[in-house]
C-alpha cells in the first residue's frame, strides 16, 4: 500500500499539468496550438507578400510587352520615339525579372519549398 502511495506522488509530482511553477525561464509557457498559430500567420504573412511581388512582376512584363508592341507599331511614323519606347520597354522588362527572382526570397523566410514532389512546409 506504502508503495503505491509514494509511487501516485511520484507521478503526480512530475506531471507537467499539475506543476507548482507554470514558468519557464520567466516566461509563460505556450501551448502548441498557439505557437503553431503564430508559425502559420508569418507563414501566410510570407506567402501574401510572395504573391503580391510575382503579381507586380507580372504587370510590369505585361507593360513591357504593350510598350514594345507600340514601339514596333510607331516606329513606321516616328523611329525617334519607338527608340525611346524601346528602351523604356527594355527597362521594365528587366525590372520585372528582378522582382520576380528576388519575391523567391518570401518562400524561403516562410520556410516553403517547392519541388517536383509537391509543396512542403516546414517550421
Amino acid at each position: 500500500m506504502r508503495v503505491y502511495f509514494v509511487v501516485i506522488i511520484f507521478l503526480l509530482a512530475q506531471s507537467p499539468s499539475l506543476a507548482q511553477d507554470d514558468l519557464y525561464y520567466g516566461k509563460p509557457k505556450q501551448s502548441d496550438s498557439v505557437v503553431v498559430m503564430q508559425d502559420l500567420q508569418y507563414v501566410q504573412y510570407c506567402l501574401g507578400k510572395y504573391y503580391k511581388e510575382r503579381q507586380s512582376a507580372f504587370m510590369l512584363l505585361g507593360l513591357s510587352i504593350v510598350m514594345s508592341s507600340g514601339a514596333v507599331i510607331a516606329s513606321n511614323q516616328n523611329p525617334d520615339l519607338a527608340d525611346k519606347i524601346f528602351i523604356g520597354s527594355a527597362i521594365s522588362g528587366l525590372t520585372s525579372i528582378i522582382i520576380f527572382y528576388d519575391s523567391e526570397k518570401w518562400l524561403k523566410r516562410g520556410s516553403v519549398t517547392i519541388s517536383a514532389s509537391g509543396i512542403k512546409v516546414t517550421f
